[in-house]
Formats: C-alpha cells, sequence, structure tokens
C-alpha cells in the first residue's frame, strides 16, 4: 500500500503542474485573441465592451470568452443573442465560472457585450475575447483539457480504492490509518481538480453547484491532509494537528452557515482567489 500512497502523491504533483505543460500550437483552434473598439464602465458592478464585427467575421463568426461570478449579456446590435443571468440559490447567488460560446449573426455590425459582476472580489477580473468557428474552439478547449481531467479522475480513483480498502481491512488486519485519510485527501482534491478543468466548466451546465463543491472540497481538504502526514511520519505532537483540524473544521462551519444563511457567498468570504 505504500507504492499506492506513493503513486497517489505523484498524481497530486502531476495535477499541480499539469497546467504548465499543456502547450498547443494549433492557433486556429483556439481562436485568435480580439481587443474591443470601446470599453466602458457602467457602474461599480458593469462593464461594456464593444466590437466591430470585421475580425470576427473573417474568423468565423463566433467569440468566446471566460467569466468567474458574473453576469453576461450579449447583443448584435440592438439585438439580446446571449445571456447568463445572475442565480439565487441555496449554492450561491453567482452563475459561476463559465467559458461563453456565442454565434454572431452575420449581418452584425458591432457586437455588445456587458458583463455584470456577483461579487466585489471579481470587478476587475480580466476578461480575454477570442474570435474564430464557435465549434473548432469548443472542440479544442475540451481537447485541451485532456490530461487534466484523466490525472483528476485517477485521483478521485486512487481515493476511492484506497478509502474502500481501509474500509474493508481494518477490522481483520492491523493497518494504519494514513491509508483512509490520504484516500480521503486524494477524492477531495480529484474532485476539486476535476471542477477546475476547461472540459468540466463546458459540459457541466450546473456552475454555481460546482463552484459550491470546489469551494467545500478545498476547505476539507486541510484536516485529513494533516492527519496524513501526521501518521505517516510517525509525527508525535499533542495539540498541534488537532488545532489545525478544529480550525479548520469551524472555518467550513462558519462558511456554510454564511453562504447557506445568505449573508457572504464563499466566493465573498475567500481571502485567496483560489475558489474557481
Amino acid at each position: 500500500m505504500r507504492i499506492v500512497l506513493i503513486a497517489g502523491i505523484l498524481l497530486m504533483i502531476a495535477a499541480l503542474f499539469s497546467d504548465m505543460v499543456q502547450k498547443s500550437n494549433r492557433i486556429a483552434d483556439s481562436g485568435v485573441r480580439i481587443m474591443p473598439k470601446q470599453q466602458y464602465q457602467m457602474d461599480e458592478n458593469t462593464r461594456k465592451y464593444e466590437f466591430p464585427t470585421q475580425e470576427i467575421s473573417d474568423t468565423g463568426h463566433g467569440v468566446r470568452f471566460f467569466t468567474s461570478h458574473m453576469a453576461v449579456w450579449v447583443y448584435a446590435d440592438d439585438k439580446l443573442i446571449y445571456s447568463v443571468e445572475q442565480l439565487h440559490s441555496v449554492f450561491g447567488n453567482s452563475p459561476g465560472v463559465i467559458w461563453n460560446f456565442v454565434d454572431v449573426p452575420s449581418e452584425t455590425e458591432q457586437l455588445t457585450v456587458i458583463v455584470r459582476a456577483a461579487y466585489p472580489q471579481v470587478r476587475q477580473k480580466k476578461i480575454d475575447f477570442y474570435a474564430g468557428d464557435t465549434g473548432r474552439m469548443y472542440k479544442y478547449l475540451l481537447y485541451s483539457s485532456g490530461a487534466e481531467v484523466i490525472v483528476s479522475l485517477l485521483e478521485i480513483m486512487v481515493g476511492v480504492v484506497l478509502i474502500g480498502y481501509w474500509l474493508m481491512a481494518h477490522k481483520r488486519v492491523p493497518i494504519e490509518r494514513d491509508i483512509s485519510y490520504f484516500g480521503v485527501f486524494a477524492l477531495l482534491t480529484g474532485i476539486w481538480s476535476f471542477n477546475e478543468t476547461k472540459m468540466a466548466t463546458i459540459l457541466i451546465p450546473s456552475r454555481t453547484a460546482c463552484a459550491f463543491v470546489s469551494a467545500v472540497s478545498l476547505m476539507l481538504m486541510i484536516p485529513p491532509f494533516v492527519q496524513f502526514m501526521k501518521c505517516f511520519w510517525k509525527i508525535k505532537d499533542r495539540w498541534i494537528s488537532e488545532t489545525i483540524c478544529v480550525m479548520a473544521y469551524l472555518n467550513f462551519v462558519i462558511q456554510m452557515l454564511l453562504q447557506l444563511t445568505g449573508i457572504l457567498g464563499l466566493r465573498q468570504i475567500s481571502l485567496e482567489d483560489l475558489v474557481c
């Protein structure tokens, strides 16, 4: 089982660095970056971008862009052709993180994109726009995230196998709890990393729920990781690890209460840009 644990650790490292090692020269598939002719700050939460459509028409009549916790409205001249509305649910008041794909009618003279931030933390988040063939850009993003998805699914599989093995074996033979702790950590890491992939962002429609699951997974990683390190390295301490775990669980409970009561969303509470 030590070999399995080491393999799992290597998968964690691979997940962290998978974005760094992925490169592609398929510019035609990824689209051509375009810049707005005009950009306006309509109010503190709302921005407007205006694009002449000549470059868009030349590259395939499609536009893609990524938004994080923002409502979106896209107009072809004065006609609304695409929108992502802000939601209000138990999972939060945000649309989540979304790859937006818009087909632009050929007779359009001006494309207008309006985005409204759900939270103050994302008001000034930069948005990059790309023009090209919508179908090819869609497939490009799916294929380019293949390695990330495989690693994430392997992490989940390792977590499930380790948890299952410990549940079946610990009553029959003496077995260290580090296996179960690492299994839970691997499972949570896999769920979080899968939700962060481009493929999940594109294919899973409920982005608000996915953002919620990612945040929960991220918060719950700390206790099993701390306990795994304590057991694996035979660290003797009376209160340090327990204090860290208690603080992590307390943080989780407080954030869940604030989220479910609608006082503050998880993205508003986050100190760093770790949750989508």
